[in-house]
């Protein structure tokens, strides 16, 4: 339904608030937003901001509850609805985990299966923690896969090892990016880091350019 608003910061939450949220006003509405901690300590109330839109809906009790979710980045975006489609990760605990570190880091815990920063997040212990890098890791891989059997035949998608480009761009597409988009990003990142660039090297430098 929404994609992205453009308008004025109105307001922040303060720091202690959990979660975060912040008033964007566009085109004479005020969007109450809930955000990830840096998305909300990187906006300035009275400048102007681009916020990329999750909208839910849930039953509570009162009937259904209408919720807008804010993101500065497609990429924190695209982490919080892979980790929503986790059994027993919903949007808060999701928004709780973007808040916890940068995109590019998540992304180089769930490749590199290290549960104990993700369990770092408000209310995610150790164990779901660990469910939640074995799943995503296996949606990015299983799309990775079928990326693989789509493109044989056809040269390499990026410049430096074929097999870890591929499957950096085969991640960064199963996290939303177009695969366009995504074979421009990992390319970027494996001229600039060389022909010895892993998987996770080329996935860092490819969400650090993504989220400039």
């Amino acid at each position: 339904m929404y994609d992205f608003f453009t308008g004025v910061v109105v307001e922040t939450s303060a720091p202690a608030a959990a979660p975060p949220r912040v008033v964007l006003e566009a085109g004479g509405v005020g969007y109450a937003l809930l955000v990830s901690a840096a998305t909300r300590d990187a906006l300035i109330p009275g400048a102007r901001a681009t916020l990329y839109v999750d909208y839910r809906v849930s039953e509570g009790r009162g009937g259904a509850e209408h919720r807008l979710y804010g993101f500065l980045t497609k990429a924190e975006r695209a982490l919080f609805e892979m980790f929503t489609s986790v059994n027993r990760v919903g949007p808060a605990k999701a928004l709780s985990i973007v808040s916890a570190a940068p995109p590019e880091q998540l992304v180089d815990a769930v490749l590199a299966e290290n549960d104990a920063l993700i369990a770092q997040a408000r209310g995610v212990g150790r164990q779901l923690a660990r469910l939640i890098v074995v799943e995503v890791k296996k949606k990015m891989m299983a799309f990775a896969a079928e990326f693989e059997k789509s493109r044989r035949g056809a040269p390499p998608a990026a410049p430096g090892p074929a097999q870890a480009a591929r499957d950096a761009i085969a991640a960064l597409a199963a996290l939303g990016y177009s695969t366009a988009d995504a074979a421009a990003l990992v390319g970027e990142a494996a001229r600039e880091i060389g022909p010895a660039a892993t998987t996770q090297d080329l996935m860092r430098t490819a969400f650090k350019r993504a989220t400039r």
